[in-house]
C-alpha cells in the first residue's frame, strides 16, 4: 500500500492549508473545536466543488463488536465506508501530546475492513445509527496547531500500516504564521 487514498490525502493537505491560510491567520481559531469547524468548512467546499458525496461526523460514537470504541474527533465517509479519520490538535503555544489520539487512530487501523455503527447518542428524533466499514486503505490523520519541531511518526508498532497515516501541522513561531507540514514535508502554501 504504496500510497493509500491518494486524491483523499491531497483533499485534507489542501483543506488544511486553506484554514491555516485563512481562519488561522486571522485569528478566528481559538480552540480545538473552533479548529475542526473550520477545517470542516474547506473540506466540505473541496467535496462539493468535485461533488463527491461525503458525509463528515464530528466526534461520533463508534460502536464494533457491541463495544464502543474510542471516538475519533472527525470521521470521514462515502456512501458506505469510513475512509478517513482525523485527531486534531490546538496547542499553538505549546508541544502537543500524542499519545491518547495516536492509540485512537491505532484501534481504527485495527478494525479495517470490519463494520462498526456510526452514532449521535445525544440526537433525538426518528432515524438509526449508521452501518459503515472502515475501508482497508481509510486515512488515518494527526492534524495539529502547535510549536513542534517535527510530527511524532508512528514507529511500524503503533499503527499497523505506517503508509494510511497522515501528519498535517502548522508549526507555530512567534511573529510569523505558522509552517505547514504533511509528514514532515513542507506543503507548498502558494
Amino acid at each position: 500500500m504504496a500510497n493509500p487514498r491518494r486524491l483523499l490525502r491531497e483533499q485534507l493537505k489542501s483543506a488544511w492549508m486553506c484554514m491555516i491560510r485563512d481562519a488561522y491567520d486571522d485569528q478566528l481559531i481559538n480552540s480545538e473545536r473552533g479548529m475542526q469547524v473550520h477545517f470542516c468548512v474547506q473540506l466540505m467546499k473541496i467535496f462539493e466543488d468535485r461533488k463527491l458525496p461525503r458525509r463528515l461526523f464530528i466526534e461520533p460514537t463508534l460502536t464494533f463488536d457491541g463495544k464502543v470504541l474510542r471516538s475519533p474527533d472527525l470521521l470521514i465517509c462515502d456512501s458506505g465506508k469510513v475512509i478517513g479519520a482525523i485527531e486534531f490538535k490546538y496547542t499553538p503555544r505549546q508541544k502537543s501530546a500524542f499519545n491518547k489520539d495516536l492509540e485512537t487512530l491505532r484501534l481504527l487501523s485495527e478494525v479495517g475492513g470490519k463494520t462498526v455503527t456510526v452514532a449521535n447518542e445525544r440526537y433525538r428524533g426518528s432515524g438509526h445509527a449508521k452501518q459503515y466499514s472502515i475501508a482497508e486503505d481509510a486515512v488515518l490523520s494527526w492534524a495539529a496547531i502547535h510549536v513542534q519541531d517535527e510530527c511524532p511518526l508512528p514507529d511500524e508498532n503503533d499503527l499497523t500500516t505506517n503508509a494510511r497515516f497522515l501528519c498535517l501541522e502548522a508549526r507555530t513561531r512567534a511573529d510569523a504564521s505558522p509552517e505547514l507540514f504533511a509528514n514532515n514535508e513542507p506543503i507548498d502554501s502558494e
